[in-house]
């Protein structure tokens, strides 16, 4: 069924948001969790060990409650509306997805429910880990919601941001700390993934943090 959803164009969308700097999204981030008092499961996900401490730190400074799921169970994952109840927020590392999900193959272990959110809290420097994140659809409440956050200065997208695309934003007149939500955008951050994405051979090194990461893949870049 997974494969099928992948076939016929089914991946739920990812409302994408921009922000200036990394840390205007991980402030605005936090406080979009603390304000969201709708029903259903709330999950962080992020890529690199150093975006997930940063991301307690932050909880912990709002006093925001929070689990952070290690190695979960497809089952559990489909159990989060439970799980919600105790914390207002779980925190998960893509890394750790159980291999059914990343797949897009637990879609019969659907939970019911108020539909959830999940924030990725940054893109992966290519579009395949972020895929797997998307494909938590398949064990989330129906209708949940994806939102994707990115920063213009993360390592991955500030070297390869056309000219003309911050041109445009700069004509917007947005507040210096006001998210950005423009197709445009979305679009050029897609390039960018599938641009770096071409140059990998292999799968690629793990990494801390996604600076590291782009030193050990894309020594060219």
């Amino acid at each position: 069924m997974g494969f099928l959803r992948r076939l016929f164009g089914g991946e739920p969308a990812c409302e994408d948001r921009f922000w200036r700097t990394t840390e205007l999204k991980l402030a605005d981030l936090t406080s979009r969790i603390v304000r969201d008092a709708d029903p259903g499961p709330r999950l962080l996900v992020y890529h690199f060990e150093e975006t997930g401490e940063r991301l307690q730190a932050a909880l912990e400074g709002r006093q925001v409650s929070f689990e952070r799921l290690r190695q979960p169970a497809t089952d559990a994952l489909a159990g989060l509306g439970t799980r919600a109840a105790r914390s207002d927020v779980v925190l998960l590392a893509s890394e750790e997805l159980p291999p059914e999900v990343a797949s897009g193959l637990g879609e019969s272990r659907q939970s019911s429910g108020s539909p959830g959110r999940v924030h990725l809290a940054e893109h992966f420097p290519v579009s395949s880990r972020d895929r797997e994140v998307l494909n938590l659809t398949g064990v989330l409440p129906a209708g949940s919601r994806f939102f994707c956050y990115a920063a213009l200065d993360e390592p991955w997208l500030a070297p390869a941001l056309d000219s003309r695309v911050l041109e445009l934003l700069g004509r917007m007149g947005l507040e210096e700390d006001a998210p950005i939500e423009h197709p445009i955008l979305a679009k050029a951050a897609r390039r960018v993934q599938a641009a770096i994405e071409g140059k990998l051979r292999g799968p690629g090194l793990a990494a801390r943090s996604c600076e590291e990461w782009m030193r050990a893949n894309l020594a060219q870049v």
